[in-house]
């Protein structure tokens, strides 16, 4: 069956730029989302990790909205990125239904 390619909104902080403290030093490690792509961490634990994962990455990722209306209804009282790694497309006029802030257009195959 072949699959229809569809545009849907995330919510842009599925694209976020996060800053995370260290649990144990004032180190602040900076936490980027890449959409479908993945996410990437400073700390070392991400660089030396086989599957590219740290405790900032989860932590971050249950603590921002990450709306997606395929997979995630957002989490609740959700922290607000610094800033965004994907700028372009960025649409505040249609703002993300669960935290209120800027969207991105997604294309999809389902």
């Amino acid at each position: 069956m072949p699959a229809d390619i569809v545009t849907m909104r995330d919510c842009a902080s599925n694209y976020g730029i996060f800053d995370v403290k260290s649990d144990s030093t004032d180190e602040v490690y900076i936490v980027t989302f890449d959409g479908e792509a993945g996410a990437h961490c400073t700390c070392k634990a991400w660089l030396y990790s086989a599957d590219n994962d740290c405790k900032h990455v989860n932590r971050t990722y249950l603590k921002a909205c990450m709306y997606n209306p395929q997979y995630c209804d957002g989490h609740e009282n959700p922290i607000k990125p610094r800033g965004f790694a994907y700028t372009q497309g960025l649409d505040s006029n249609e703002p993300c239904p669960n935290c209120g802030g800027p969207t991105v257009l997604v294309r999809r195959a389902v």
